[in-house]
Order: structure tokens, then sequence, then C-alpha cells
């Protein structure tokens, strides 16, 4: 990947053409930055936008949670919550965020409408499924609460993992939670019924989960990106990892987060962001580079607009977002 110039970057460049280091914001084809979002004061840790809403929400750890008006790149409201956010996620026309042990739901439509909750443990990551908010705690535990009554209604623990839940996603009925111990769980969103378990998926802590077509993505610290395939009997085998034929990895930096999304074509594609603060898009399902993102800080977490928008949001540590956009216009 070629290396961006770090002052270029934040607009003080002094060497001009001159320069040995690239003057881009990416070098990914038909990806352009749109705008920078700078209002937090700290890192970023959960960016969120509910479909058909030109609104967009940011969670940071200087404890607030924000809404940008995508017209104007303004901010139009401010909900303090009693701690750093640690988590973001959005479905069926809320907004929820976990701070400490507080979850809030935050109604899009309408915007006074707010519901609270507290978790049994430290709220690490959320996800959210049909009327059902499931969270991931420091604690081990995977929880959840119906919100389709007007309140968040605890259902109980799904699942627990020895240590602490790091990723989370619900697709299918089902719950993939991701741990600090490398090991993945799968559980019934509504029963809490074990489906399946991978001790030892990865070698490092889980940073990130998805579900894509019918195969469940998996990221970590480990630096690998692994790709799971359902078996007749119900439980998960690795049918795919990335990248291929190392068994360790010497100096490669470990996968702190990824989204999926869809280029101006159609194509899938996966952005993921790494710890030495670089952020590649890879073509699926070949896993083949197409270039990289650049930001002047590490980036820490990573979404993607719902289909027909063709958006891309980067949070970094110094509290900075950046929108990106798909388009066949920059296609030459």
């Amino acid at each position: 990947t070629q290396r961006a110039c770090a002052y270029w970057l934040e607009g003080s460049c002094r060497y001009g053409e001159r320069c040995k280091f690239l003057h881009a914001a990416t070098t990914v084809t038909g990806l352009a930055l749109l705008t920078t979002l700078k209002e937090h004061k700290e890192s970023i840790t959960g960016i969120a936008m509910v479909p058909d809403s030109a609104v967009l929400f940011t969670g940071a750890t200087d404890g607030t949670l924000r809404a940008w008006d995508c017209n104007s790149g303004t901010v139009s409201d401010t909900l303090r919550l009693e701690g750093p956010v640690e988590a973001l996620a959005s479905g069926f026309g809320w907004i929820f965020a976990g701070a400490g042990h507080e979850v809030l739901a935050w109604n899009v439509k309408f915007s006074q409408q707010t519901l609270q909750a507290r978790a049994p443990g430290n709220v690490n990551a959320l996800a959210v499924g049909k009327g059902l908010l499931v969270a991931g705690l420091g604690s081990g535990e995977v929880c959840a609460w119906e919100f389709g009554s007007g309140e968040l209604k605890s259902t109980g623990t799904l699942s627990k993992h020895p240590s602490a839940v790091t990723a989370l996603t619900v697709a299918g009925g089902r719950v993939y939670s991701g741990s600090r111990d490398g090991s993945i769980r799968v559980c019934e969103a509504e029963t809490g019924k074990s489906c399946a378990t991978i001790v030892k998926a990865h070698a490092g802590e889980l940073t990130g989960l998805l579900c894509w077509e019918s195969f469940l993505l998996s990221c970590s610290l480990d630096s690998f990106i692994k790709v799971w395939a359902a078996t007749p009997a119900g439980t998960l085998e690795n049918y795919f990892t990335f990248p291929e034929g190392e068994e360790e990895i010497v100096g490669r930096s470990g996968v702190t987060g990824m989204c999926g999304s869809v280029d101006s074509d159609g194509k899938p594609v996966l952005v993921c962001s790494y710890r030495d603060s670089t952020v590649k898009v890879y073509g699926l399902p070949l896993f083949e580079e197409r270039g990289a993102l650049f930001s002047s800080a590490e980036v820490i977490s990573l979404s993607s607009a719902a289909a027909g928008n063709n958006l891309v949001f980067s949070g970094d540590k110094q509290g900075a977002v950046k929108v990106w956009k798909w388009s066949k216009d920059l296609i030459k």
C-alpha cells in the first residue's frame, strides 16, 4: 500500500508536488472522501445511520451521542451519557448506545422519545434483531431486551463467554458473539439455545463479526480475517482464512474492525481497519485488494449505510468522522 503524507492529511504539507509521499485521501478507484465531521473531542467508538433517514449518529469516549444532519453536515442534536460511549447500533427506527452499564435507545423519528435500561455489566458491543436489542458485556454475558412495546424489557442472558464479549452481530434469528479469548458462540435469539461454539476461532481478541450471504466473517487482533460456513450438523467450520497460508504473521498488524459495503457496480467489498492506522478495501469473495483509505489518526470504527446510499464511514482516535461515497463518476 502506498504511504500517504501525514502532513497533507492534516492540511499542512509544505513540499507540495515535491513531496515523496502520496497526496490523496484514498487509492480506491470509485471511492471519494465527501467530508470530515469534527465535533467529538475523543475516540469515535460507534457510527450508525438509520435507513431512509438523513441523520447520521456517532458515539465517542467523550460521553456524547451526536446526531448529524446529512444535508448540512452539522450537529442537529446531542445526548450526554453517564460515561464513555463504547457501542452503537441502529435498527427499526431506533439508535442504541451503550456506556458503562447504561443502555440508551433513541427514537429517530420522534427524537424526544428515549428509553433506558441497566445492563448487568459494562456494555462492549450492541446488535439489533427484529424487535430485539442484544448486548455483549465485559463480564462475558450476552443479554437482550425487547423494545417493540415502548420500553426496554429484559429477556435475560442468552449466552456467556469465559471472558469479555468484544464483537457481536444478529442475523437470521441467531446471535453471533466473539470474545477477548478468541472464541465464537452462536445461539438462538429468542431462546438462547446454543447452536455452535468455536473455542479457538482466533488466536487473539475478536474485533468484528458480520454475516455475508450464507457465511459468517470474523476478524481479530491476530491479524486474520476468517470466513465460516455452516455444516449439515449445524456447527461452523473454517471455510477460508485471509491471508492464506500463513500460520504466524511476523510484523503484520492486527485487524481492529470491519464493515461490509457495496461499490458503485453493486459488487460486495469488505472495509478493514488495522492497528498500524491503515484501512484497506477488499473485493469479495476473493479478497483482492482494491486500495486503501488514509487518516491522520488510527481508525477504530467503521460503518456503512444501507443499500442505495453507497456510503462508508470511518471514525478515528482524534474524534474525526470521515464520510466516503462510492460513485461511477469517479471511475475513469
